[in-house]
């Protein structure tokens, strides 16, 4: 949901999400880490909100209809007296991938299917639903570091930041990116922030392990005088254990929360290898904002663009893995040349109203 600026000048806004018996929550910066919420802006000042389809006040039909009603509460006063109230229904159908991992600006989230490959046990096979339909509180989390490995009821991982539910036919663990169970570890030169967890479900004998490891990049952004440069690695061994049966299916980039068909259309680059992927931007190109202005008496510009990237794969442990990273990015203040035309007119030394104008040199 994306809102005009011009209209909200000089007012003050909230966003409030309302439960399914309607009761409005005010999404601020915890319960937006905590339950799926990004209230975010665009790269000219537009604010934007998006939800994940998991979002703790989602009303989910059947894992394939989601739906989310919002109040945007405007006023002229900032403790939001007399305010107006704009209802607005969010609704979207979605397929799932076995697994989804998303990286969202504020939070990290991680959702597969419960079902377990290579059962054909009709007794066991009859008992999952159970594991399915179970209040999530009946589940346990396993979290490993590198000083050991900490198990704790869903209650317990509220409290630490953590969000962790099931529906008829997944789980899903939704992290901050600082938590006391965060590892941040370099792959292919890259940071990565991981989590590595099993759900755990137990009742009598049956007891139904889930891998939610979730990791998702930090940093990978780097520019020249002319480029920005977004680099991910291929394959991230916290999320593919067995390397060797890795297989790359697709890689898309999108811009504003698009996907772009054809990146070479904006003279975007999208290439990828054995190791890397690599997203190359032209400083100034189209859908990005390109601003001019002063630092300490030196003119230069910033450019900033709102970058989507979404790499499936299959490997021996999953049969697909969607992974989506969103991820703004603005460069800092690169210095640049003014150049000045002068359009006066010799004879009659008149200078036409906006005549001498500041070009910006890209090299």
């Amino acid at each position: 949901m994306k809102l005009d600026k011009s209209f909200l000048q000089k007012k003050f806004f909230k966003i409030e999400v309302i439960d399914p018996s309607g009761v409005p929550f005010l999404v601020d910066q915890m319960l937006g880490a905590r339950c799926g919420y990004t209230l975010s802006k665009d790269v000219w000042g537009n604010p934007i909100f998006r939800a994940s389809f998991l979002g703790c006040h989602v009303i989910n039909e059947k894992d394939e209809q989601f739906s989310l009603t919002v109040n945007i509460k405007v006023s002229l006063y900032e403790d939001l007296r007399a305010a107006a109230v704009y209802q607005h229904p969010m609704h979207c159908y979605f397929t799932w991938a076995p697994r989804e991992i998303l990286c969202e600006e504020n939070y990290m989230e991680v959702s597969v299917k419960t079902e377990v490959p290579g059962i054909s046990d009709p007794e066991l096979m009859s008992v999952l639903p159970e594991a399915q339909k179970v209040r999530h509180q009946t589940w346990n989390l396993m979290f490993y570091s590198s000083s050991g490995t900490k198990t704790t009821g869903v209650r317990d991982a509220d409290k630490l930041g953590y969000s962790f539910n099931n529906t008829l036919a997944r789980v899903f663990l939704r992290s901050p990116y600082s938590t006391n169970e965060t590892q941040n570890t370099v792959v292919n030169g890259v940071t990565m922030s991981t989590i590595s967890s099993t759900s755990r479900y137990r009742q009598r004998w049956l007891l139904l392990l889930i891998d939610t490891t979730v990791s998702c990049p930090v940093d990978g952004t780097s520019f020249t005088d002319a480029f920005l440069i977004w680099t991910m690695p291929m394959i991230n061994p916290r999320l593919v254990l067995q390397e060797s049966t890795f297989r790359s299916l697709q890689v898309t980039m999108g811009i504003n929360g698009q996907k772009i068909e054809n990146p070479e259309k904006f003279n975007y680059t999208l290439e990828h290898n054995i190791t890397h992927i690599v997203v190359t931007i032209p400083i100034g190109a189209p859908r990005g904002r390109l601003q001019s202005t002063v630092s300490n008496d030196v003119y230069g510009v910033t450019y900033s663009i709102d970058l989507l990237m979404e790499h499936s794969w299959t490997d021996s442990d999953w049969q697909l893995t969607k992974y989506l990273v969103i991820k703004p990015t603005t460069i800092p203040f690169l210095p640049r040349i003014p150049v000045v035309i002068n359009s006066t007119k010799p004879l009659e030394l008149i200078v036409p109203f906006n005549s001498i104008k500041l070009l910006m040199s890209l090299h």
